[in-house]
């Protein structure tokens, strides 16, 4: 009977509704570096790789994972596949580094869009046993651009720059003449 009786505790539980996870993601979007929280929108491509930055919510399941997914275009399978470093001091900011030889061997010029997802698992312990299930998850997507940044010179800086040549010109000039 007792038994019986832990069974249908177990099943009970496990087939109880799920938390939605979505409410733990706060925020997710690309950044220029580990540590920073400014979004970037723009990426060059001969640039460093982008970083992911995740925010959150600051109480989560006890047993939560957290990775990335990094889609160029449309692909249907990622380029990329990574998942969080913590960050000691905050443990509810995670950000997420592609390695620069990968980003230098798969980058790729035009949109991006990467999902985050979290994995939250229940782990329930009856009489020394445990039972685990996924409780909840959730996906967060968000999107970059890579760009070919080559530099365009702006009329302004083309114009200072003429006008600082013709002034060293002259000066020589000046300079040859009293001399």
């Amino acid at each position: 009977m007792k038994l019986l009786s832990t069974a249908l505790l177990v099943g009970a539980i496990l087939a109880a509704p799920a938390t939605y996870a979505a409410d733990f993601i706060e925020a997710s979007y690309t950044v220029a570096s580990v540590g920073s929280t400014t979004a970037v929108a723009e990426f060059a491509i001969d640039g460093p790789p982008p970083v992911l930055y995740v925010d959150l919510a600051a109480t989560l399941p006890e047993m939560s994972y957290l990775e990335s997914r990094w889609y160029a275009n449309t692909e249907a399978a990622p380029r990329f596949t990574t998942y969080a470093s913590q960050v000691p001091t905050d443990p509810d900011k995670y950000w997420f580094e592609i390695p620069f030889q990968g980003w230098q061997d798969q980058k790729y010029q035009g949109p991006w869009r990467v999902d985050t997802t979290l994995y939250s698992i229940e782990l329930i312990l009856i009489y020394g046993v445990g039972v685990g299930s996924l409780a909840s998850y959730a996906v967060g997507s968000s999107g970059f651009d890579v760009v070919n940044a080559a530099p365009i010179p702006e009329p302004s800086a083309a114009l200072l720059f003429a006008a600082g040549t013709l002034a060293l010109v002259g000066w020589q000039r000046a300079r040859r003449r009293t001399g």
